[in-house]
């Protein structure tokens, strides 16, 4: 028969095998798991690592990308500059410019038209337009024309130099001159260095 000590040995030898398993099939589960969480963070390292790289050439990106646009400004802003110094500087060598501010300045008609070689017409057009209070020694101001004022002007001032020249021409004194139907900016006169237009009087 058997005894009650060789059973109870019996259950107790199958709950040790059994723990012996469980303990050897979970020690292999965790070993595994541990491997997959290990090359799970050293694949988000590798990541983090490449978002790094990206983010660094992106704001370098942004940085030679803002500095080019500001040399490009520069640039525009340089440009426009140098237009704007080179048609003040061509107003104010003018003639008419220069007759202007004699005449702001109060000198006498025979002296503008002898400084800026000048005719009657031209003159008395350029006191008509810019000599009010320069007879009663009143100092006009010292100021630039308007743009639609200096359009006006030039268009008068070279309606009168066509004309001049046409009478010329007439008179044999000059050969014949073409206009261009377009008005330019600034009165064109004869190709001729030396010619300046005659003092009528």
């Amino acid at each position: 028969m058997i005894e009650r000590s060789d059973i109870l040995a019996a259950l107790f030898g199958i709950v040790a095998i059994t723990a012996l398993v469980a303990f050897v099939t979970l020690r292999q589960r965790l070993a595994r798991v541990s491997t997959e969480f290990e090359q799970q963070t050293q694949a988000i390292l590798a990541m983090q690592g490449a978002i790094k790289v990206l983010s660094g050439e992106a704001i370098g990106h942004r940085q030679d990308l803002a500095a080019l646009r500001q040399a490009i400004d520069r640039l525009i802003e340089l440009h426009h500059e140098s237009r704007l110094e080179t048609r003040l500087r061509d107003a104010d060598s003018s003639p008419y410019s220069q007759a202007i501010a004699l005449i702001r300045h109060g000198q006498s008609r025979d002296e503008v038209r002898k400084l800026c070689s000048l005719t009657e017409s031209e003159v008395d057009l350029l006191f008509s337009l810019h000599g009010q209070g320069v007879g009663s020694g009143m100092r006009t101001p010292d100021r630039r024309l308007e743009p639609e004022s200096r359009h006006e002007l030039e268009q008068r001032l070279r309606r009168l130099h066509e004309q001049e020249l046409r009478n010329l021409n007439q008179f044999g004194e000059l050969p014949p001159t073409r206009f261009d139907d377009d008005p330019p900016s600034r009165f064109d006169v004869p190709e001729d260095d030396n010619w300046t237009p005659p003092n009528r009087r």
